[in-house]
């Protein structure tokens, strides 16, 4: 595990070093790229770097030395130990957001779309047929048969007269 974050420290020290040659490599390639000089806080860096060494010397304390406890800073204050074991209560979060957004929320307008837009239109597709059987019941009744043969008997009828 040490030497992958060797080998980055590494990488990440070399970068450092070449800063201003890449800066005017890039800046001279890459004409669409507007660096901005002199914008930036110039206090940032030595704050990082500040507070980098103090966690290395902090870890080194804790973890490297010898006779260290071995226990972190972590450890040792239950409010942080138990918001690190909780995973940041991510878990809870994403419950909550699971539980009121998606099962109440979305689901909830699902269950509405179904029941007014699919479902109604599926029950005004059987109403209509069911009232357009009654409307075809109805004709039946009306003994719709016994006109259609007498139309089609006067029509032979009258086929029959014309033709002889």
């Amino acid at each position: 595990m040490a030497l992958p974050l060797i080998v980055l420290a590494g990488i990440t020290i070399l970068l450092g070093l070449l800063q201003h040659p890449l800066e005017q490599f890039l800046g001279n390639q890459l004409t669409a790229v507007d660096l901005h000089q002199g914008t930036h806080a110039t206090w940032l860096p030595h704050v990082a770097l500040g507070l980098t060494m103090v966690g290395v010397g902090l870890a080194w304390l804790e973890f490297g030395r010898r006779g260290a406890s071995r226990v972190g800073f972590v450890e040792r204050i239950p409010l942080l130990y138990n918001l690190f074991a909780e995973r940041w209560y991510l878990d809870h979060f994403y419950r909550v957001l699971v539980d009121r957004v998606i099962d109440r929320g979305i689901s909830t307008l699902f269950f509405q779309n179904d029941n007014q837009v699919i479902d109604g239109g599926i029950d005004g597709m059987c109403k209509g047929t069911v009232a357009g059987g009654q409307v075809i019941a109805f004709l039946h009744l009306g003994m719709i048969q016994y006109r259609l043969l007498v139309a089609f008997a006067v029509m032979v009828l009258l086929a029959l007269y014309f033709y002889l």
